[in-house]
């Protein structure tokens, strides 16, 4: 058992380096068996639709088709003519004392640009900046039919599972003993890695 021992410890020291805490922080917590606290029955309360709401990788993929959009916008904005006024009214004088109206300045200033010499361009980077959104929406799209999947198949699983309770009494039986015994579980958790 001493071998078993060592690789144990070497475990817990492995996982503690891994969570960022010192190498023997964890000893105390794994070497202490346990029960395993009571768990109420799972109840399905929401919709598979109010799940996806809730899952990161949708909410990823909606912001980068959003974004996808947004840089259409921007490439076709620069199609248009672009219009640059300024003006300026002011009062010059020798002191500060003195507001007579003789000493008036103003100036005013004016642009317009037009997109005439790299109107290709342009378009080329409109097609490009398309191409992008139609990238991010299918990716979106693909992202939410896998999540509908996922969701579908995880609820089919729990209720196919709570009706049939025969097989349920072995694996509550392992995670019973896994949890007054977790250095097996550390280094079932190594082997595996």
């Amino acid at each position: 058992m001493p071998a078993y021992e060592t690789v144990v410890q070497q475990s817990i020291h492995a996982l503690g380096v891994l969570l960022g805490r010192e190498p023997g922080a964890l000893a105390l917590r794994l070497d202490n068996p346990g029960t395993i606290p009571v768990v109420s029955t799972i109840a399905i309360t929401d919709l598979p639709s109010e799940l996806l709401l809730r899952r990161p990788d949708i909410r990823h993929a909606e912001r980068q088709v959003a974004a996808a959009n947004a840089n259409v916008g921007v490439a076709t904005a620069e199609l248009y003519p672009r219009v640059n006024l300024a003006a300026f009214l002011g009062l010059q004088n020798t002191r500060i004392t003195d507001f007579t109206p003789i000493g008036k300045s103003w100036s005013t200033a004016s642009s317009l640009t037009l997109p005439i010499f790299n109107w290709g361009r342009i378009n080329a980077n409109i097609k490009s900046k398309e191409a992008q959104f139609n990238l991010a929406f299918l990716t979106y799209q693909s992202t939410v039919l896998t999540a509908f999947k996922e969701v579908e198949d995880t609820l089919i699983a729990i209720v196919m599972n709570s009706n049939d309770t025969s097989h349920s009494l072995k694996p509550l039986q392992q995670a019973n003993w896994r949890f007054k015994w977790p250095t097996y579980a550390i280094i079932r958790f190594n082997d595996v890695s």
